[in-house]
């Protein structure tokens, strides 16, 4: 069991979801439910992370050994510096301060998967546009860091395409959420840490020659709303 602020995502019990989708949605319980029911939140954290609540906010995670290693290796591909770091800090933290907003945008969307993947997901495609959707699964299935930011573990994939594109464009069209992820965004990335990347971020991606893409196509120069085409 882990105390404090673990940034391992939770993914649902066993049976809750197709077992092809890899990145699911958050598990949830309370202190009350982990004391009448440990054997069985144990069972379930073998499979999937789950988070512990007390008095209404995250508590503690319980991991398997497996995914706790897993995040461990993936940290040794992080280089300390590199401006995601602290704009992942500073994300989790937004996250967390507004946990009812990521709770009733993930209801309103009817998410399926683990809507805080989901949001750095999302954050990953403004900053580093792909110019495709397969391109971006490539991606954030091989490059390391982007796993990490994301907070995918080394066996979990975006293998379930269709749902993954398809939350992620929910997410972007929540106005709430979509807005409460622009400015943690802006503000994460105007620490000293992060300068480099707004500068560039604000430039044409390097090896695309193109510009962000709304839904439907269109190019963007704002970067708030954009998302894959």
């Amino acid at each position: 069991m882990q105390r404090g602020q673990n940034r391992t995502r939770a993914y649902p019990a066993p049976g809750h979801y197709p077992k092809e989708r890899t990145v699911s949605a958050t598990v949830n319980v309370g202190m009350l439910e982990l004391d009448r029911k440990l054997s069985k939140v144990l069972d379930c954290a073998r499979q999937q992370p789950v988070s512990v609540s007390r008095y209404g906010s995250p508590w503690v995670w319980v991991v398997s050994h497996e995914t706790w290693i897993g995040q461990i290796q993936l940290t040794r591909y992080v280089p300390p510096r590199h401006p995601l770091v602290a704009l992942r800090e500073h994300v989790d933290d937004a996250l967390r301060a507004h946990a009812d907003l990521l709770r009733q945008a993930s209801a309103d969307c009817g998410l399926t998967l683990d809507p805080a993947i989901l949001c750095r997901t999302y954050l990953l495609q403004l900053l580093y546009p792909a110019g495709s959707k397969p391109y971006f699964h490539e991606q954030i299935a091989y490059n390391l860091l982007f796993r990490w930011f994301a907070g995918l573990s080394e066996g979990n994939g975006c293998e379930c395409a269709p749902t993954f594109d398809r939350e992620l464009d929910a997410i972007a069209c929540h106005e709430a959420l979509a807005a409460l992820l622009c400015q943690a965004l802006d503000e994460g990335l105007l620490t000293p840490a992060n300068w480099a990347m707004r500068k560039r971020a604000a430039q044409r991606p390097a090896g695309t020659g193109r510009r962000p893409l709304a839904p439907g196509g269109r190019a963007v120069s704002g970067g708030c709303h954009a998302a894959m085409p």
